[in-house]
């Protein structure tokens, strides 16, 4: 079976791949599957973990910090056109 016909299981990232990715040890990557930040693919009967590449990069962007605003007097293009009062 090729990856088109399986599901695409052959691109599913293991345990070591993803504690790779995300430069964490493996009992962390354990941890954010139980916290529910990181979705698994569990392989039974053979009691294998899998992850989607695309949830592991869901993760990474959802961890990433966004950029504050600027600080000081609110201007036009810093305030909400509801609190602007026109």
């Amino acid at each position: 079976m090729d990856a088109t016909t399986n599901g695409g299981l052959d691109d599913l990232l293991d345990i070591e791949q993803v504690k790779a990715r995300l430069n964490i040890s493996e009992r962390s990557v354990r941890t954010l599957v139980q916290l529910g930040h990181l979705p698994k693919v569990d392989l039974a009967p053979l009691r294998l973990v899998r992850f989607h590449p695309a949830d592991v990069e869901a993760y990474i962007e959802s961890r990433r910090s966004r950029p504050r605003p600027p600080r000081g007097k609110p201007t036009a293009a810093t305030t909400p056109p509801e609190r602007r009062g026109t």
